[in-house]
């Protein structure tokens, strides 16, 4: 049983960002769920962005757009004071994403 916890733990983390947009931004399409051991990971994409979050200890959001990347810290760098995977952290970065795409959903179109 021990041996299945990471795991479990993953998805339990993939459910929680899945939910998240699911909820708050609903045009994206998950492309990709990854649970192996304690790594765990989801990539969204809508027309010409792609984001991807995902880690194991630790955690990252990266925006691909245009085929370029962007690290979320780049946009609000207090996402850097929040990468320890918790769903705290996790919650609290999804915030910033979600405010970065409001903020910028004009160029986006």
């Amino acid at each position: 049983m021990v041996e299945n916890k990471p795991e479990s733990w993953a998805k339990s983390l993939n459910s929680f960002v899945i939910n998240y947009f699911n909820k708050n931004l609903p045009d994206f399409m998950l492309k990709k769920e990854t649970s192996h051991g304690p790594y765990w990971g989801v990539v969204f994409s809508d027309g010409n962005l792609e984001i991807k979050i995902g880690g194991d200890i630790a955690f990252n959001i990266l925006l691909k757009i245009d085929s370029e990347d962007f690290p979320l810290w780049q946009f609000d760098r207090s996402a850097n004071n929040a990468i320890d995977t918790s769903n705290k952290n996790i919650q609290y970065q999804l915030d910033i994403l979600n405010r970065f795409l409001t903020e910028n959903s004009k160029s986006r179109s």
